[in-house]
């Protein structure tokens, strides 16, 4: 199966989250989701599989940023000091105006994998994801995404 960065993201909360919140340590927080002994097993089969790609992707990214910011501390030496309040929102806002910055983070998004699974595994992927796909997943700006999970997984 051949999914983008952003799928696997989706189908890895499809599988660990419920639609539902808890508390705990004072803060609401997303409810995991508890399967059976057999879904449980595939969770981790699937989760062993995507978690090294999103973790490698996530390394990368921030690898990125960090190099954003310290090229960025580095042109504005002069202009101000790190001490000064505004220092860090001014980075920030920087950052998210580089476009070259931006183009490298839907790179790391967009990059697709070929995953295997076994037949097992999907079928439990696919249960919860139309049980619980549009309730913790995805938003608006996800529906290419969600079309593409959609034709991999067989569903109309």
């Amino acid at each position: 199966m051949k999914l983008t960065n952003t799928a696997l993201d989706i189908l890895r909360l499809t599988i660990t989250q419920s639609s539902e919140s808890e508390v705990r340590e004072g803060q609401e927080v997303p409810s995991a989701l508890r399967l059976n002994g057999v879904e449980s097993s595939q969770r981790r089969h699937f989760l062993g599989k995507v978690n090294p790609i999103l973790d490698k992707r996530d390394e990368d990214r921030n690898k990125a940023v960090e190099d954003a910011k310290t090229a960025w501390k580095e042109s504005n030496k002069k202009k101000a000091k790190e001490e000064d309040p505004s220092y860090e929102k001014r980075m920030i806002v920087a950052l998210n105006a580089d476009k070259e910055l931006i183009a490298s983070m839907e790179v790391f998004q967009d990059a697709e994998n070929d995953i295997d699974l076994e037949d097992k595994t999907i079928e439990v992927i696919k249960k919860y994801y139309i049980e619980y796909g549009d309730k913790v997943g995805w938003g608006v700006s996800d529906d290419k995404v969600v079309e593409q999970i959609n034709e991999v997984m067989g569903i109309v």
